[in-house]
């Protein structure tokens, strides 16, 4: 009768901390990393390393592929994903640089869906008004212009620089890296369809007070009287404003370059409706003098008061009780080292504290999927 070698040693290995194979050949190398990969029940992610040409299958057949650029050639360097000099930088690919892409990686993502949907489904409540005719209430170069200069430069220094937890602090608790904590915490379907429900609510409230704030208002000092278009550049103005601010309550570190990047997004849509609305031929028409006359009104910088203020102190308000209700290891780790925390002594500038010293050992012991290492040598 055959003996189920396969399925014994899969069993075998979730219940070690390190398998040994040796004399393997390069295509039992791949075999080994293909039954962990594909054989376990458990969403599972394989890593393989390698500096040899030997090493090649493995890699290529792993989730994520390593080469260390060594004496052997440049085969292993040139199938990897990643490459690196030295085996011991293993370590800082995965805990700073892995780590924080992925936190990065899963703000940015959920964000860009976020802006857009914001935008778009604004338009399309205002087909409520204007009997589904297809009119859009925002300009069309506002609409045009909306990902290239509007909503661009936060998101792309959040996503280069952002970094919830240091790497002193990774490294002296190294199993948060397991923490896609509990799962793939910070990128999963509950979290991206947030997002989308909050910019389609956000829109919603954002086009229908927008056209009711301006509604009939009459400009005393040119005696002009407000249509949708004014509507529109109120409300757009919110979004660039709301969606500006969100990605900025929402990232860990800050700096002058961030504030910086706030106000020129900012900034960069007054200048562009500004002389958008004084041409007649850009404005197409419809445009010409909406926005200068919408400034003129105090009921446009009242609305756009209340959108900032609401938006943002909704955002404050959700990730303030999002923390306090499904916390995470990672927010354990952050406020405390925020704090200035020994992790080693447990104390914070000369305090010792009371509520959380339990919660920063339990990070070490935190419960996550068994992690098995295979070493694989020829």
């Amino acid at each position: 009768k055959e003996i189920p070698v396969k399925a014994l040693l899969l069993e075998l290995s979730q219940y070690c901390k390190a398998v040994v194979a040796c004399r393997v050949s390069p295509d039992q190398k791949r075999a080994m990393v293909n039954l962990i990969k594909n054989e376990l029940d458990q969403d599972v992610l394989t890593l393989a390393i390698g500096d040899g040409a030997n090493d090649v299958p493995m890699i290529k057949g792993a989730h994520i592929g390593v080469g260390i650029r060594g004496e052997e050639g440049q085969q292993a360097v040139n199938s990897a994903d990643y490459a690196i000099a030295q085996f011991a930088f293993l370590g800082p690919l995965l805990l700073k640089h892995g780590r924080s892409n992925y936190v990065r990686m899963s703000k940015q993502v959920c964000y860009i869906f976020y802006k857009n949907v914001f935008m778009s489904v604004a338009m399309f409540w205002f087909n409520f008004f204007c009997g589904w005719s297809g009119q859009k209430i925002f300009a069309e170069g506002a609409i045009q212009m909306h990902n290239l200069l509007f909503t661009s430069l936060p998101i792309l220094l959040m996503a280069i620089y952002d970094q919830d937890i240091g790497f002193d602090v990774i490294k002296q608790f190294p199993r948060i890296f397991a923490s896609r904590d509990k799962g793939n915490s910070n990128f999963n379907a509950l979290i991206f369809w947030s997002w989308i429900a909050v910019a389609i609510v956000e829109s919603c409230v954002i086009t229908v007070t927008s056209i009711y704030f301006l509604h009939g208002y009459r400009s005393p000092r040119w005696g002009f009287q407000e249509s949708f278009w004014s509507s529109g550049a109120l409300g757009y103005t919110a979004v660039v404003i709301i969606a500006n601010m969100k990605i900025f309550v929402m990232q860990n570190q800050y700096a002058w370059l961030h504030i910086f990047f706030l106000a020129l997004s900012v900034g960069a849509w007054f200048l562009f409706a500004f002389g958008l609305n004084l041409s007649m031929t850009l404005s197409q028409f419809d445009w010409y003098y909406v926005f200068n006359h919408a400034l003129s009104s105090t009921l446009f910088w009242v609305g756009l008061a209340w959108y900032t203020g609401v938006g943002i102190f909704t955002t404050v308000l959700f990730q303030g009780s999002s923390r306090i209700l499904f916390w995470r290891n990672s927010h354990i780790l952050q406020e405390r080292s925020r704090a200035g925390s020994n992790f080693e002594t447990g104390k914070s500038d000369g305090v010792e504290p009371q509520e959380h010293s339990e919660d920063v050992e339990a990070v070490s012991k935190s419960q996550s999927t068994p992690q098995t290492r295979i070493e694989l040598s020829s």
